[in-house]
């Protein structure tokens, strides 16, 4: 009886690992489409143009949502070389910094990635732009605030050698 108990939980195991390959998820794809796209004339024919609707739209938003998903992969592929190469090109200074200066450079391609989808689908594409504007304005005026107040020193020697080169 045992032996009989974990037989069928085997074939369980063996079932669920089956469902989740690649060539089984296409297959279902695949039908979901042919069956939705025999439901279009259905719903014509029975006169629901409602319906005929909602699976037009549908099928014409597919395109945003694969194309989105290519980005997400391509871009999530950058975030982490860019990561990487951060990484491995910063020298001189502890791996603590260089860590997180690898894993700034990582999240903010995550971010831009993220929102890059978000325009893609659609979804609330103002407030994808206001938020990219707004994340590339912030950038610009810390790093302005940061050279104004840290590199005064700087700036003003830079123009006195200019002023005594030029006078």
């Amino acid at each position: 009886m045992n032996n009989k108990l974990v037989s069928i939980r085997k074939n369980k195991d063996s079932k669920a690992k089956k469902d989740f390959n690649w060539s089984h998820i296409l297959a279902e794809i695949v039908r979901w489409f042919v069956l939705v796209v025999f439901l279009i004339p259905t719903a014509d024919v029975w006169g629901m143009p409602q319906i005929v609707t909602v699976l037009n739209t549908f099928f014409l938003y597919i395109p945003n949502v694969f194309v989105a998903a290519i980005i997400a992969v391509v871009g999530f592929v950058f975030a982490r070389l860019g990561h990487d190469l951060v990484l491995a090109s910063i020298h001189g200074v502890s791996p603590d910094t260089a860590q997180s200066a690898a894993s700034v450079t990582r999240w903010a391609v995550t971010v831009f990635v993220l929102l890059a989808v978000l325009n893609q689908l659609g979804v609330a594409s103002d407030l994808v732009r206001i938020l990219f504007t707004g994340f590339v304005a912030m950038i610009a005026l810390a790093g302005g605030i940061a050279f104004g107040l840290g590199g005064q020193g700087t700036a003003r020697d830079i123009l006195e050698s200019l002023r005594n080169k030029l006078g």
